[in-house]
């Protein structure tokens, strides 16, 4: 990871392949990780800001990102 909140994320201990599991696959583990991390907050943010990312930020989804940008705009 590149420094800062990337280095405090549990996600750093973990095989990353997890965050990024193929179209159609359970994002469930990732998310639990997720769950119990000290950065998820900064992490959903930093996906929240780069609409190119795939996989699992700050326990969200690529979908649920959009779906969290829409509203954001929405308001």
């Amino acid at each position: 990871m590149n420094g800062g909140w990337r280095d405090r994320g549990r996600c750093a201990e973990v095989d990353p392949e997890i965050f990024f599991p193929e179209k159609g696959h359970a994002t469930l583990a990732a998310r639990k990780i997720c769950l119990s991390c000290e950065v998820q907050a900064e992490c959903r943010a930093y996906a929240l800001d780069n609409p190119d990312l795939v996989g699992v930020w700050g326990g969200t989804s690529v979908q649920e990102w959009r779906q969290l940008r829409h509203e954001q705009e929405a308001s």
